[in-house]
C-alpha cells in the first residue's frame, strides 16, 4: 500500500527520490550490505500541493515523478543546482552532494540515513522466510548465491 506524502522533503523546492544499492549475499546467516553511495533523482518542476485536477494534468508528471526518463523531456523544467565538485549535476546527484545540501539546511543527515538503513534491514527481515525458502529451492550450493 502506498501513501502520498503531502509535505515532502524537497531541495530547491524539487521533489527527489533515492536509489539505494543493497546486496544480500547470504540468507542463513543473513548478510546484508548497503553501499554508502547511491543516486538522487529530482523532479524538474517545483513542488506544489496537488489539486484533484492537477494530478491528472500532463505537466504534473514533472512535479511528482522523479524518473529521469520522464524528466529529461521537460524543456521548461528547473534543474537542481549545487556546486559540489561534480557531485551534483542536473536532475541526478550523488548521496555525497545531497548530504552536503541537507547539512547546509540543518537537516541531520546522519540520523536520516541511519533511519533509511534501519528500514532496509527491517524490509529484508520481513521477507526472510520467503527468501529462505526460495534460496533452498533454487540455489544448489550454499556458497553460490550469485
Amino acid at each position: 500500500m502506498s501513501h502520498y506524502i503531502s509535505n515532502p522533503l524537497t531541495v530547491d523546492r524539487l521533489k527527489f527520490d533515492l536509489r539505494i544499492y543493497v546486496a544480500l549475499t547470504a540468507i542463513n546467516p543473513l548478510r546484508i550490505y548497503m553501499y554508502d553511495e547511491g543516486l538522487v533523482r529530482f523532479a524538474t518542476v517545483e513542488y506544489s500541493v496537488p489539486t484533484e485536477e492537477g494530478l491528472t494534468s500532463q505537466a504534473s508528471k514533472f512535479v511528482h515523478l522523479t524518473n529521469y526518463s520522464i524528466n529529461k523531456n521537460n524543456k521548461k523544467g528547473s534543474i537542481a543546482v549545487h556546486e559540489a565538485e561534480g557531485e551534483a549535476c542536473g536532475s541526478k546527484w550523488s548521496f555525497k552532494a545531497l548530504r552536503q545540501v541537507l547539512r547546509e539546511h540543518k537537516v541531520n543527515d546522519e540520523k536520516l540515513f541511519a533511519r533509511i538503513k534501519d528500514i532496509v534491514i527491517k524490509t529484508i527481515i520481513s521477507s526472510e522466510p520467503i527468501l529462505f525458502n526460495a534460496f533452498q529451492m533454487h540455489v544448489p550450493h550454499r556458497n553460490n548465491c550469485f
